[in-house]
């Protein structure tokens, strides 16, 4: 099992596998999407579900081998479900961490 880590690069994060540094899926920056009309943080569930789309939306396109993001991943570097759930607790922990629980 490979472990992760999430981290801001520019207007853009980057999940990497912490062993090999190795890019493992890039996200626009999110900013925009995790806070409500009134400015308020959207409900921890939602950005948890908007992480999790983001790796399962990715992964469609590199199936298709089709870049997203500007990134491609092969068979060898894709997550797998597990890896998927793991990478999708560590952006939510990430994001909260970085623009909710520093306001």
């Amino acid at each position: 099992m490979r472990h992760f880590k999430f981290v801001p690069g520019y207007y853009e994060w980057h999940l990497k596998d912490i062993d090999t540094d190795e890019t493992l899926h890039v996200m626009d920056d999110p900013i925009d999407d995790l806070f409500d009309e009134e400015g308020l943080p959207i409900p921890p569930e939602e950005l948890k579900w908007f992480c999790r789309t983001e790796l399962e939306t990715a992964d469609q396109c590199y199936e298709c081998d089709e870049k997203y993001n500007g990134l491609l991943l092969n068979d060898l570097l894709r997550l797998d479900e597990q890896e998927t759930e793991e990478a999708a607790t560590v952006m939510f922990n990430t994001l909260t961490d970085y623009y909710i629980n520093e306001e």
